[in-house]
């Protein structure tokens, strides 16, 4: 509690301000992006890395960081390179490319200190390439990245709800393992904008979130180096103020640096109380992976994991078949469109609450109550203008319509033009059937 209100005391009140916001997901401290704001981002973070390397080259020893970066380069890590990998660590630093740069490389280090050199020799970690033991650690789902499921401000969400692994696992294969959820995270571009929504979810005092100092520095180092900024920290702890229970919330505090740390908040008591406090920070109760009684729900992980395998096996060769061994190197793509969690604004097609009430279905129901009177009055082209209108409305806001395919484990796909604009007719068909002449006189 001290160090935290030191290091909120150490931002200016704009800062706090702007902070507590962005937790509470009024608004977001994110740049406002463009294609070239983005591409000569990328420029000036290659050339700093250039100019790093010319100075180490001219005074050998001076900038181990570089060295490392050096040495992955010259045994195969061909992620370092690709845009798409370099971007993240831009966006999480705000695209201030000193401090994106060094994230980088802290990354790399801690790879390195972690795996060894075989982390650069090996192609990133996935389903197929872990082992027995990493495989079973994922799928106990205590660290899992909620599936299919979004705050009110478009973040994807994770977290630690149990005890994580235990001492029976090895600091490697947590490592791994937690790095995987947390790039697999990554990979949502909306996200890598707004920050992670994380959460350490501790309410049975028998048990210990993290195990030893050890684990909590590589947890730190590893939060402060991925390509992905926490923006909303919730610490859930039972309303205890045992030995335990206190180390617990040192320990995992300590998992994260000063950046993180200042964006996190306490939600202490029973189960039901700690899941209302959620709430008012525009998270529903339904999304966490718990039982009402607080007790972890592992089927959408699973569902999760097997998801996570087929777009795996869509995008990697299987390793050695482009004649390297070991590979590390991304495939040549088996087109893999599907999507599997829908952006805040997408249309969801499909029966059932959770679809009606989804921000984006929500917003194509305001914007066509808007136009209903226009549509009711129009001609037959006249109408499909107004379709036309609705669904420039619906893509200018970045929304798609999408619809779940239960035969891809529950990913998503999006539809295509007619059958949006049917989407879109049905929906001012039916506003039409209940407002008009026919439902007012039934409803008398």
């Amino acid at each position: 509690d001290v160090l935290l209100a030191q290091e909120l005391n150490n931002l200016a009140f704009e800062e706090r301000e702007g902070i507590n916001e962005e937790i509470h997901g009024v608004r977001s401290l994110a740049v406002i992006e463009s294609a070239q704001l983005v591409q000569d981002a990328l420029l000036s973070f290659e050339n700093l890395i250039r100019s790093r390397i010319q100075q180490e080259q001219a005074l050998p020893g001076s900038d181990l960081l570089i060295s490392l970066y050096l040495q992955a380069q010259q045994l195969g890590y061909a992620l370092i390179h690709q845009p798409s990998f370099r971007v993240g660590f831009l966006r999480a630093e705000f695209f201030r490319i000193p401090n994106a740069v060094e994230r980088f490389l802290q990354h790399l280090k801690l790879l390195h200190d972690v795996l060894g050199e075989q982390a650069f020799r090996e192609r990133p970690l996935t389903l197929s390439n872990m082992s027995v033991r990493e495989s079973k650690l994922l799928r106990e789902g205590s660290f899992q990245v909620v599936l299919g499921r979004r705050d009110r401000f478009g973040r994807r969400i994770a977290g630690v709800f149990d005890q994580y692994g235990g001492p029976n696992y090895t600091l490697e294969a947590k490592f791994r393992v937690a790095r995987y959820i947390l790039m697999a995270a990554a990979e949502d571009e909306e996200t890598q904008k707004k920050g992670l929504v994380f959460f350490f979810y501790q309410m049975d005092s028998s048990s210990m979130v993290f195990h030893d100092e050890q684990e909590q520095v590589m947890f730190s180092r590893l939060f402060e180096s991925v390509p992905l900024r926490v923006s909303a920290l919730h610490m859930c702890l039972p309303d205890d103020a045992s030995p335990q229970i206190l180390q617990v919330k040192h320990r995992a505090m300590r998992s994260f640096g000063p950046v993180a740390r200042v964006r996190a908040r306490f939600h202490v008591g029973t189960h039901s109380v700690v899941q209302s406090s959620i709430e008012t920070f525009g998270i529903s109760s339904d999304v966490l992976p718990l039982s009402n009684t607080g007790g972890l729900k592992t089927q959408n992980h699973l569902k999760w994991i097997g998801m996570r395998r087929l777009r795996e096996d869509a995008i990697f060769r299987v390793a050695g078949r482009d004649g390297i061994a070991g590979s590390n190197h991304p495939a040549q793509h088996l087109s893999f469109s599907w999507i599997e969690c829908p952006g805040l604004y997408d249309v969801l097609l499909g029966r059932g609450k959770p679809k009606m009430n989804h921000v984006g279905n929500v917003a194509m129901r305001a914007i066509v109550m808007s136009k209903v009177n226009q549509y009711i009055s129009a001609t037959k082209q006249e109408r499909i203008d107004i379709i036309e209108e609705v669904l420039l409305e619906i893509r200018a806001s970045g929304g798609r319509f999408l619809k779940e395919d239960q035969n891809m484990h529950g990913y998503w796909s999006e539809v295509d033009v007619e059958t949006a604009r049917q989407k879109v007719g049905i929906f001012f068909r039916d506003i039409r059937s209940n407002t008009g002449p026919k439902a007012s006189a039934a409803k008398k």
